[in-house]
Protein backbone atom coordinates (compact mmCIF):
# COMPACT_ATOMS: atom_id res chain seq x y z
CA UNK A 1 0.00 0.00 0.00
CA UNK A 2 1.55 3.29 -1.22
CA UNK A 3 -0.14 6.39 0.65
CA UNK A 4 0.13 9.78 -1.42
CA UNK A 5 -1.59 13.17 -1.30
CA UNK A 6 -2.47 14.43 -4.92
CA UNK A 7 -4.28 17.75 -6.15
CA UNK A 8 -3.80 21.40 -6.03
CA UNK A 9 -1.24 23.03 -3.77
CA UNK A 10 -2.90 23.61 -0.60
CA UNK A 11 -5.75 21.40 -1.17
CA UNK A 12 -4.24 17.96 -1.17
CA UNK A 13 -6.65 15.25 -1.13
CA UNK A 14 -5.63 11.66 0.34
CA UNK A 15 -4.94 8.72 -2.15
CA UNK A 16 -3.09 5.21 -2.59
CA UNK A 17 -1.05 4.13 -5.53
CA UNK A 18 -2.46 1.19 -6.87
CA UNK A 19 -0.81 -1.99 -8.72
CA UNK A 20 -1.30 -0.82 -11.67
CA UNK A 21 0.15 2.41 -11.28
CA UNK A 22 -3.12 4.69 -10.70
CA UNK A 23 -4.66 6.77 -7.82
CA UNK A 24 -7.42 6.25 -6.27
CA UNK A 25 -9.22 8.55 -3.94
CA UNK A 26 -9.16 7.94 0.16
CA UNK A 27 -11.04 11.11 1.16
CA UNK A 28 -14.26 9.16 2.42
CA UNK A 29 -12.20 6.95 4.71
CA UNK A 30 -9.40 10.06 6.01
CA UNK A 31 -9.58 13.54 6.03
CA UNK A 32 -5.50 13.64 5.21
CA UNK A 33 -2.50 11.54 5.66
CA UNK A 34 -0.98 12.64 8.36
CA UNK A 35 -1.07 13.11 12.19
CA UNK A 36 -3.68 10.63 13.72
CA UNK A 37 -4.39 9.86 9.82
CA UNK A 38 -1.03 7.94 10.48
CA UNK A 39 -1.84 5.20 13.87
CA UNK A 40 -1.17 2.07 13.51
CA UNK A 41 -5.33 1.39 13.67
CA UNK A 42 -6.38 3.87 10.90
CA UNK A 43 -2.99 2.22 8.76
CA UNK A 44 -4.32 -0.93 9.55
CA UNK A 45 -7.79 -0.24 8.44
CA UNK A 46 -6.68 1.04 5.65
CA UNK A 47 -4.85 -1.93 4.81
CA UNK A 48 -7.94 -3.71 4.65
CA UNK A 49 -9.82 -1.87 1.93
CA UNK A 50 -9.71 -3.18 -1.43
CA UNK A 51 -8.39 -0.70 -3.42
CA UNK A 52 -10.42 -1.67 -6.57
CA UNK A 53 -13.52 -0.30 -4.83
CA UNK A 54 -11.71 2.68 -4.40
CA UNK A 55 -12.65 5.60 -6.49
CA UNK A 56 -10.07 6.28 -9.53
CA UNK A 57 -8.70 9.38 -10.07
CA UNK A 58 -8.81 11.00 -13.53
CA UNK A 59 -4.92 11.35 -14.69
CA UNK A 60 -1.35 9.95 -14.48
CA UNK A 61 0.79 10.79 -11.04
CA UNK A 62 3.26 12.88 -12.35
CA UNK A 63 1.95 13.29 -15.71
CA UNK A 64 -1.03 15.69 -15.30
CA UNK A 65 -1.65 14.64 -11.90
CA UNK A 66 0.13 16.71 -9.36
CA UNK A 67 1.64 14.84 -6.27
CA UNK A 68 1.61 16.67 -3.13
CA UNK A 69 3.73 16.61 0.19
CA UNK A 70 3.67 12.87 1.58
CA UNK A 71 2.47 14.08 4.94
CA UNK A 72 0.41 16.83 5.44
CA UNK A 73 0.53 19.21 8.50
CA UNK A 74 3.98 19.00 9.30
CA UNK A 75 6.39 22.14 10.70
CA UNK A 76 9.85 19.82 11.33
CA UNK A 77 11.22 17.21 9.32
CA UNK A 78 14.08 16.01 10.54
CA UNK A 79 16.19 12.72 8.23
CA UNK A 80 19.03 10.98 8.91
CA UNK A 81 20.52 9.12 6.05
CA UNK A 82 23.72 7.32 5.12
CA UNK A 83 25.61 10.38 4.42
CA UNK A 84 24.98 11.62 7.35
CA UNK A 85 26.86 9.23 9.70
CA UNK A 86 30.42 8.27 9.64
CA UNK A 87 32.06 5.05 10.10
CA UNK A 88 34.85 4.87 13.07
CA UNK A 89 37.72 2.29 12.93
CA UNK A 90 36.17 -0.78 14.23
CA UNK A 91 33.35 -0.15 11.57
CA UNK A 92 30.48 0.50 13.80
CA UNK A 93 28.57 3.44 13.15
CA UNK A 94 28.15 6.91 15.06
CA UNK A 95 26.07 9.44 14.09
CA UNK A 96 28.39 13.24 13.78
CA UNK A 97 27.32 15.86 16.21
CA UNK A 98 24.76 18.12 14.55
CA UNK A 99 25.22 21.53 14.82
CA UNK A 100 22.13 23.70 16.83
CA UNK A 101 21.16 25.31 13.56
CA UNK A 102 20.11 22.26 11.77
CA UNK A 103 17.47 21.73 14.02
CA UNK A 104 16.12 25.08 14.80
CA UNK A 105 12.60 25.70 12.70
CA UNK A 106 12.58 28.18 10.25
CA UNK A 107 10.75 31.44 10.87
Amino acid sequence: MKLLRYGPKGAEKPGLLDANGQVRDLSAHVADIGGADLSPDTLQRLSALDPASLPLVPGLPQKDLRLGPCVGGTRKFICIGRRNRRRDPRGTRRLQQMDHRDVRPRR
